[in-house]
């Protein structure tokens, strides 16, 4: 059952993510996962992307670790069991 409204949920995580970063994407979408009783479960989830860029004032390392700071933070707020955490090795560029 979702407890926070999806606007509310999007503006909190917005607050949290601008604390430590410029920006971020957000996306509405749903997560799918089966319960151990082996019911489905298909629940409204919100996709943060976070680009580090060649110019940021702080390392690729250091970047990471505030990511999973604010992973961290929203698995807390949210009251999630997990966080998914994907860091990949694409090229990104703002063009």
């Amino acid at each position: 059952k979702q407890l926070i409204p999806t606007e509310k949920a999007i503006a909190e995580i917005a607050r949290t993510i601008l604390s430590e970063f410029a920006g971020a994407t957000l996306s509405e979408c749903s997560g799918i996962y089966t319960h151990n009783n082996g019911e489905v479960i298909v629940e409204k989830s919100i996709k943060i992307e976070l680009a580090w860029v060649e110019w940021d004032d702080v390392s690729k390392a250091e970047f990471d670790k505030n990511c999973i700071t604010i992973c961290k933070i929203l698995k807390k707020d949210f009251n999630q069991e997990s966080v998914l955490f994907c860091n990949g090795t694409e090229q990104t560029k703002f063009i």
